[in-house]
């Protein structure tokens, strides 16, 4: 064994020399990881000790709150090196190794490998046909942490986070819904081995009534990893005990507690992209790097004492004090087995079942929260919007978000006006404003629209609608230039999201177009780079914004097209069914609008959301609406209650 690994390690050197023999350039290894797995410092010691092997790198380094994150990245090749829970490798929605978007790895090309204590190098969620796919990084809990400070005694039970007298006092993950579920099973009673379990947990409707209390009650929803600004005065949290180490530093000190229902745990590895292969160099680099984060020194500085979290390496034991040993549990390899309730790679059903779960948890909490801020006398309409159209609007954890909602409550807020904000898709959002079942939306004004709703006069927000292609067709950008019509986009295939009235009023399929749409902006973004079409003819705001999002920057090339249809503006839109036509909101909205405008708080608003016109770009709309408005100065004016 030790003449082949010399013989492995022989090889890397003459792997790096060879490199070496070629044009020197920096390579940059794009890393996706949980905040405080690769800090800049890491970064900096790594790049060093490279350069010192004659090999230019540099580390950029992003951090994720969702696996979709990893899944996403990988698949449109944004990455080389991810962070993956256990869970994730061979969960049937996303398939890692399955999908073969990783490299296996040769474990003998990594000298540090030697030193994980055994049982990490026989994990099964990371090896597929004697082929491994990852290397250990950390493991932990998702763990009942309290404030000392403040609880004379270590909380026994989960059930300690429901007790009210600790309502708004504790903090939870925002995203990570099934150990929330794991959290509201395991105080409720149900079986460990039942609490990922969608049909099981549906047996025992107090997991749900729990969960929702655990959102709705929650001082904090925290993002990908826990902070200690996120627990910073608080008596307990559910979390990952990342936050411990610099809460004790600043003399808040915190701990794990020990709940008699047991906690769930969870695995945490590097492995490297598929798409790295292509490029030895790269590979090479990539490979060093798993090796360093297992090293000695990072396993015992930023794992330990940096995370607070437990060590895959038996050789850190040397570099660590007696109580350290004693805390992270350095001379018990198989505790973490005996002790923690390892996550289950779920099914597919069992995934979206335990969603949904967490979604009606949000919900309820979004609920109360609105409940909570209403004013007995404040007057209330419902608002809608198109859903996942950022960055107009979207949805985030139950809360609007987006340049549509924040002029929505801007405006509304002046008129001391309470607003229901629903999100649906676009088609549907129109349906409920003609119907009556919502007052308000923000849209183009047109004269099938007219017919069910009155307009505002003034802009909410401009649009510049672009032609998207793919970077990699260089002649049918050279040819986009040149295009003066839509006419011009039949040959093609253009790619639009379901219920876009826009491309059903310009470029109807029976007048020759061909339309291939996806249920929302970001999936038809992401039908582009995958080359399952030729063009987009959409917003430039939002195409844009969805590019940057999901590092696509490079791959997608805008190319700016004026012709009839594609410069127009947005308005309020009153349903003519609504009460508030009468009580004439529709001029007090234009007016304060307007106010917003005059104050520089609108162009704010568009530079926030990146919209061309908040970067100085001029906007004239193409639209003729002087009809729409005949009647306009007959309507009556809102006069807001204070």
């Amino acid at each position: 064994m030790r003449v082949f690994r010399s013989f492995a390690c022989s090889c890397l050197v003459g792997l790096i020399a060879l490199l070496l023999s070629a044009t020197a350039r920096a390579e940059e290894l794009r890393i996706l990881a949980y905040e405080g797995y690769v800090t800049q410092a890491m970064a900096n010691e790594f790049t060093a000790a490279m350069e010192a092997k004659g090999l230019d790198v540099t580390v950029k380094i992003d951090h994720i709150s969702d696996p979709q994150e990893i899944f996403d990245a990988l698949r449109y090749k944004s990455v080389d090196i991810v962070t993956p829970t256990h869970n994730v490798y061979k969960s049937e929605k996303w398939r890692l190794i399955a999908n073969k978007l990783l490299l296996p790895i040769d474990v003998a090309r990594l000298p540090n490998y030697r030193h994980l204590v055994p049982m990490m190098k026989q994990l099964e969620y990371l090896s597929e046909d004697d082929k491994t796919y990852g290397v250990p990084y950390t493991f932990g809990s998702y763990g009942l942490a309290y404030n000392a400070a403040l609880l004379d005694k270590a909380p026994t039970s989960w059930n300690a986070l429901f007790d009210p007298k600790f309502s708004g006092q504790y903090a939870v993950s925002s995203d990570y819904h099934e150990a929330n579920i794991y959290v509201a099973a395991l105080a409720s009673g149900v079986p460990r081995d039942k609490i990922g379990n969608v049909e099981d947990l549906f047996a025992f409707p107090e997991v749900q009534a729990k969960l929702n209390y655990l959102a709705t009650n929650a001082k904090v929803l925290w993002k990908g990893v826990d902070t200690a600004q996120d627990l910073k005065g608080l008596t307990m949290a559910a979390s990952w005990g990342f936050a411990l180490p610099a809460l004790n530093r600043q003399g808040e000190p915190w701990k794990m507690a020990k709940p008699r229902e047991g906690v769930t745990g969870w695995i945490d590895s590097f492995s490297i992209a598929a798409e790295v292969a292509k490029t030895p160099q790269r590979q090479v680099l990539a490979e060093e790097f798993l090796n360093y984060v297992i090293s000695q020194k990072v396993q015992a500085n930023n794992v330990v004492r940096g995370l607070g979290s437990f060590p895959v390496s038996g050789d850190v034991r040397a570099l660590l004090s007696k109580r350290e040993i004693k805390d992270f549990r350095i001379d018990e390899p198989e505790f973490f087995v005996k002790e923690f309730i390892l996550w289950k790679t779920l099914s597919l059903r069992n995934q979206n079942g335990l969603k949904l779960m967490w979604e009606r948890a949000k919900q309820t909490r979004a609920a109360i929260a609105r409940q909570s801020s209403e004013t007995p006398e404040a007057p209330e309409l419902t608002i809608v919007f198109a859903e996942g159209l950022e960055p107009l609007c979207w949805e985030e954890n139950g809360r609007p978000q987006g340049l549509q909602p924040e002029i929505a409550q801007h405006v509304l807020s002046r008129l001391n006006i309470k607003a229901r904000f629903r999100f649906l898709p676009w088609a549907r959002a129109q349906q409920e404003v003609e119907d009556g079942r919502a007052d308000l939306m923000m849209t183009t004004p047109n004269k099938a629209r007219f017919d069910y709703a009155v307009f505002g006069r003034e802009m909410t927000t401009p649009n510049y609608w672009n032609l998207f292609i793919k970077s990699d067709r260089k002649d049918l950008i050279n040819n986009a230039r040149s295009f003066t019509s839509l006419s011009d986009l039949k040959p093609y295939t253009v790619l639009d999201f379901n219920g876009n009235g826009w491309t059903t009023h310009f470029m109807k399929t029976s007048d020759g177009y061909k339309i291939d749409t996806a249920n929302t902006m970001e999936q038809v973004v992401k039908k582009l780079s995958l080359g399952r079409g030729d063009v987009i003819i959409n917003s430039s705001a939002s195409v844009n914004w969805f590019t940057r999002k999901l590092g696509l920057k490079d791959d997608i090339t805008e190319v700016d097209f004026v012709a009839p249809g594609t410069r127009f503006h947005m308005v309020f839109q009153l349903s003519r069914k609504s009460p508030w036509v009468q009580k004439g909101l529709i001029k007090a909205l234009d007016i304060e609008l307007k106010k917003m405008k005059d104050s520089g708080a609108w162009l704010d608003a568009l530079k926030k959301y990146k919209d061309p016109h908040g970067a100085g770009r001029p906007f004239t709309s193409m639209l003729d609406t002087a009809h729409f408005y005949t009647a306009y100065d007959s309507y009556p004016l809102y006069e807001p209650r204070h």
